[in-house]
């Protein structure tokens, strides 16, 4: 939730999505915890919880393929702040002529912004262009996919809730002397 401010140029799809998914995880965490004493409900929260602890590495993954369709329709623009481009460029803004003038006419450069095409096959702030219009979708996409794999894992491996191996996942309401362990012979 730290870097939901800034990452992938700080969109507001790329906050919500950062919030929504610390959210979600710390919630998870609680629950967990909360349902320590009930092994089955303790063990799909904690798998819902670990679930999501893979979403920014797909949140990559996606973004790279991401990448390459969005070069190849070739029609999508970042937008870039003036004072980011300052920084990424080491002060030479003379590729981006309206940033150039904002600067010798002594304007702040934070309120002035530049599209910069999105592109993996140009200069490597197009790469980063390419970049930050994917990370929005890219976030919520991987989220959706550890949430249902989460849940379809679950669901597909409710028996083992069902099943005693020692007392860990033992049903509620099963005592021991109900189903006594089988003697080794």
């Amino acid at each position: 939730m730290i870097v939901a401010r800034h990452a992938f140029g700080g969109e507001i799809s790329d906050q919500a999505g950062f919030y929504c998914l610390g959210i979600l995880q710390s919630s998870f965490g609680v629950q967990g915890l909360r349902t320590v004493r009930d092994t089955r409900r303790h063990r799909h929260w904690m798998l819902r919880f670990s679930a999501l602890l893979g979403v920014i590495i797909t949140l990559r993954l996606i973004i790279l393929c991401a990448n390459e369709i969005v070069t190849d329709i070739g029609s999508y623009y970042a937008l870039w702040k003036c004072d980011e481009l300052l920084f990424v460029t080491r002060g030479n803004l003379t590729a981006y002529p309206s940033c150039l003038a904002a600067q010798k006419a002594g304007d702040n450069l934070a309120h002035l912004q530049v599209a910069i095409h999105a592109s993996t096959r140009e200069a490597r702030i197009n790469l980063a262009s390419a970049r930050r219009v994917n990370s929005g979708m890219a976030i919520w996409v991987a989220l959706v996919i550890h949430m249902v794999a989460a849940e379809i894992y679950i669901r597909a491996t409710e028996g083992a809730n069902q099943h005693r191996l020692g007392f860990i996942l033992a049903r509620p309401g099963m005592l021991p002397e109900e189903h006594p362990e089988p003697s080794d012979r």
